[in-house]
């Protein structure tokens, strides 16, 4: 949620990131704000083991510097407005709808499996 990181993503989007072995400047990573919790900036300056972080949509830099360990990974994809499915998806009553509706497209006696067709070749 936010728009720090506007126009690169914007809130609702999901995020997936992806752990690597080294975090450079530039990258766009998800990390662990001790007061807050996760975050999602740039990185835009290393000064040894601490990344120096930033929204990009900000004027001023993240008050915490993260190490290597305080990241969770690096963003791999985005989805635009993803996030407000799988929030969506959380509400017991919606998720239940969708259980409902796949055992109905999966297990109703009208839909019934593609048999597959054998055919001989002749010598």
């Amino acid at each position: 949620s936010g728009s720090s990181m506007s126009p690169l993503m914007t809130n609702g989007d999901l995020a997936i990131v992806r752990s690597v072995l080294y975090y450079q400047v530039g990258d766009v990573v998800a990390y662990d704000y001790p007061e807050i919790g996760m975050i999602i900036h740039r990185i835009v300056e290393q000064r040894g083991e601490h990344f120096v972080l930033q929204g990009d949509n900000n004027g001023w830099i993240d008050g915490y510097s993260p190490t290597s360990n305080d990241i969770y990974g690096k963003l791999w994809l985005r989805i635009p407005q993803g996030g407000k499915i799988v929030v969506a998806l959380k509400e017991p009553w919606n998720f239940s709808l969708l259980m409902g509706i796949s055992i109905l497209l999966f297990r109703w006696p009208w839909i019934k499996p593609v048999k597959p067709v054998h055919k001989r070749i002749r010598d």
